[in-house]
């Protein structure tokens, strides 16, 4: 038992470098730590500094295309000739009919209105449109048909 004292004070003394060298590599590692945040912040600070010039540069091209689109809106005349003039389209369709015989169908009787269809040309179904807008709130469109010699009115 006289030899436990001289133990323990003989691995105190063996640990006690240990603990310092321990003290030490920790010092190291956190002045490591400490110098690579400093390294990933300024990083960070740079990318940072450029993102926002870039979008300052973006806003300004922005401004300048909003400048540059309101003055081309201000400088287009606005037509006011054109207001009381109606919209008119012909459509014209024409055809040309030509056979031999009768155009009966063998082995089926004729209907009896059925008169065939006449030969030459014919513009059957030639369409003239008018429109116009009457006020600011209402427009008036008008869709007239030459239909089998008739005037027919599609759509008013």
């Amino acid at each position: 038992m006289r030899h436990k004292p001289l133990i323990m004070a003989l691995a105190l003394a063996l640990a006690a470098p240990g603990a310092a060298l321990a003290a030490t590599e920790i010092d190291q590692l956190r002045a490591e730590f400490e110098r690579k945040l400093k390294e990933v912040q300024a990083g960070y600070e740079a990318r940072l500094k450029d993102l926002e010039g870039r979008l300052a540069r973006h806003e300004s091209a922005a401004k300048e295309a909003a400048e540059g689109a309101r003055q081309a809106r201000e400088a287009v005349p606005k037509s006011a000739g054109g207001g009381f003039n109606p919209e008119i389209s012909l459509i014209l369709q024409g055809r040309y009919f030509s056979a031999d015989g009768d155009g009966h169908i063998t082995g089926f009787l004729p209907a009896g209105h059925a008169h065939g269809q006449e030969k030459g040309f014919s513009v059957d179904h030639t369409e003239l449109t008018l429109g116009a807008s009457i006020d600011p709130y209402f427009r008036g469109y008008a869709n007239f048909a030459l239909v089998d010699d008739e005037v027919e009115t599609e759509e008013a």
